[in-house]
């Protein structure tokens, strides 16, 4: 059974999306204020991602803006890792100018961390998200990943098998949005976590972490008919999204 679903998992890895790519033109224009709260928010998260500490809250919340409220929420709600992270306004699709101030934080985060190459001032790397055209289910990606950290913080202790995530009422455009959601929460819940269990050979808390996951749409999720209908992004686009590191093991827990 377990090989029946690394190969299922693989084909869906290896196929390349038909469809046209759907890109979001961005050329959003930032007042001076919002563009240096923003970048302050992403260098503060850079170097926190966890969101974690009343330093933190403390810190991104004294930079809110009418245009930065939700992140600065999203952000608090993700450092307390408790319930508040499943409330419907951060559960829910954000419109296509916040997913694009997501990407500037994430832009921005990488070109610090990243050591090959050296780094840009942070306010060219923000203008040039705020300008370019980027694949919206990137964006939306990116989005849930900032995000799942909450999520996985919770189900450490939170029993959620009485939670259901209702995709349905969350704003998606398609099938394919849908699925970069249940991939991210599933990556949040059980990605890193089944691993590190699977590699100690736990697999008593395997199962007590299986019986504790929330349903999708009513269904538990390995009856989700999503992944089994709908290619996901590019073969491209899925090596190097974050939230692969993880999900293979999804499919290979039962």
């Amino acid at each position: 059974m377990q090989t029946h679903r690394r190969i299922i998992m693989k084909y869906f890895l290896s196929l390349i999306l038909l469809a046209a790519s759907i890109f979001t033109k961005a050329q959003i224009k930032l007042d001076q204020k919002d563009l240096h709260n923003l970048i302050a928010i992403a260098e503060l998260y850079s170097y926190n991602t966890d969101a974690r500490g009343d330093q933190f809250a403390k810190s991104i919340d004294s930079l809110r803006t009418p245009k930065l409220n939700h992140i600065v929420d999203a952000l608090i709600a993700v450092g307390k890792g408790d319930h508040t992270i499943l409330e419907t306004q951060f559960l829910a699709r954000p419109n296509e100018e916040e997913l694009v101030l997501w990407y500037v934080i994430r832009e921005i985060h990488y070109n610090r961390t990243n050591e090959k190459v050296k780094a840009r001032p942070v306010v060219a790397v923000a203008n040039e998200v705020l300008s370019k055209q980027i694949d919206s289910r990137w964006l939306l990606d990116n989005y849930y990943y900032r995000i799942h950290g909450g999520i996985a913080s919770l189900f450490n202790e939170a029993d959620l098998s009485k939670y259901n995530f209702n995709m349905d009422s969350l704003g998606f455009k398609d099938d394919t949005e849908k699925a970069i959601f249940f991939l991210n929460m599933m990556d949040a819940l059980v990605g890193g976590r089944f691993k590190v269990l699977q590699m100690m050979k736990n697999n008593k808390k395997i199962l007590e972490f299986c019986g504790k996951l929330p349903t999708f749409n009513g269904k538990e999720y390995f009856y989700l008919k999503t992944l089994t209908t709908q290619i996901l992004i590019g073969l491209d686009s899925i090596k190097q999204s974050p939230i692969m590191n993880g999900t293979l093991v999804v499919f290979t827990v039962h």
